[in-house]
């Protein structure tokens, strides 16, 4: 080979080399690109000073902390440092239990706490301490049971609760509540009355999530009407354990289930449309267990499966699927979603079973993530 060839045999592997980074940079990829898109995640974990791994329920209060419940302990976290808030036995304005299931910060800027067994909580952010309300036998106007599985205020400023036993209603002025049942003469209750969400709609129709189905609530005359799953009906409920309610950006119902996939409800019909998980059919329901349902800013609607994190596309009909790669430091930290937020700047956070958070900035530019997969070696870094 002449001096002009290995010139430009160079020449030639330099520009190749150029033009393969520039069309990694113009065109990023990532190690789920034969499945879809993909998203940059940020993994937030116990390592970072989160007191537990599993998330069930997060908010941001008016002064921009971010609050999440877990497990073990109650979370405030700045952006950098988290403060933890746990009970102790010594102190009695500490957090009455360690498993937090639902958070709310009212009208007034008070931050309401439920446990799974102490009650619920009201946090004084001056004074660092909690109020207790907590089920007492003797007292039919105290709280009705002691897990708090959603904390939900309505458009009129009133305070309702989801428990093991019936929804609760709070009076400020008495710091009292009013317990409605599904069956008030059934004195052990009934599934009715396990109520997992509470949505109010556009309309002003309130609805409950319970274990036996979509109950519409009238809070004036105190009626309930059920609508449960119908074995004979493909446009009735899909399952009657619900543990999820939000509303698509043209008033229709969505409603998630554990077991039953996704559900659509159109209240002028009263009818269901079922999307379920079909492993042949690309873009369906990850996973037919979906803890919950998000309408962020733009209205695009997001789910937590037992499979992963769901974005649902209205005009297709479809689903796309992020879900965690164990080669993928960028990927959701965790298949099983149980809790999702957007805050006041965009960033959507995503509160997983045991893989701590997972943060979405929408607006960071996504880059290409070029590492070692040993499940792919030849088509991977070595």
């Amino acid at each position: 080979m002449n001096k002009h060839t290995r010139l430009f045999s160079k020449t030639l592997i330099g520009r190749l080399q150029v033009i393969f980074w520039l069309c990694i940079l113009l065109f990023p990829i990532g190690v789920q690109a034969q499945n879809g898109p993909t998203l940059r995640f940020e993994t937030i974990s116990t390592d970072a000073g989160l007191s537990q791994a599993t998330i069930s329920t997060m908010l941001q209060d008016r002064q921009g902390f971010m609050w999440f419940g877990t497990l073990d302990g109650l979370n405030k976290y700045d952006g950098y440092e988290f403060k933890v808030y746990k009970p102790d036995p010594d102190d009695p304005g500490s957090l009455s239990h360690n498993s937090v299931l639902s958070l709310h910060e009212d009208k007034a800027g008070a931050l309401w706490v439920g446990t799974d067994g102490g009650g619920l909580d009201r946090f004084n952010p001056t004074t660092e301490t909690f109020t207790h309300y907590r089920h007492n036998p003797d007292d039919p106007h105290s709280l009705s049971n002691n897990s708090i599985w959603t904390i939900y205020e309505d458009r009129a400023g009133t305070m309702w609760l989801g428990t093991n036993d019936g929804l609760n209603k709070f009076d400020p002025a008495t710091e009292t509540f009013i317990t409605y049942r599904y069956r008030p003469e059934d004195p052990l209750g009934s599934d009715e009355d396990f109520v997992r969400a509470i949505f109010e709609d556009r309309a002003g129709n309130f609805w409950l999530g319970t274990n036996a189905g979509l109950i519409n609530f009238d809070r004036a005359t105190g009626v309930f009407t059920a609508f449960r799953y119908n074995p004979a009906d493909p446009h009735s409920l899909s399952d009657n354990h619900i543990v999820s309610i939000n509303e698509g950006p043209d008033g229709v119902l969505f409603i998630g289930t554990f077991g039953g996939g996704l559900n659509k409800f159109d209240p002028t019909t009263q009818s269901f449309t079922r999307y379920q998980y079909e492993p042949s059919r690309p873009g369906s329901l990850s996973d037919n267990t979906v803890w919950v349902i998000f309408k962020d800013s733009s209205d695009t609607l997001w789910l937590g499966t037992s499979k992963g994190l769901d974005k649902f596309d209205p005009e297709t009909e479809t689903f796309t699927a992020f879900q965690h790669n164990p080669t993928n430091t960028f990927s959701l930290s965790h298949d099983i979603v149980y809790s999702i937020y957007e805050d006041r700047t965009g960033i959507l956070w995503v509160g997983t079973k045991q893989g701590g958070l997972s943060k979405l900035n929408p607006t960071a530019k996504s880059f290409a993530l070029l590492q070692q997969n040993p499940l792919d070696p030849q088509n991977s870094l070595s």
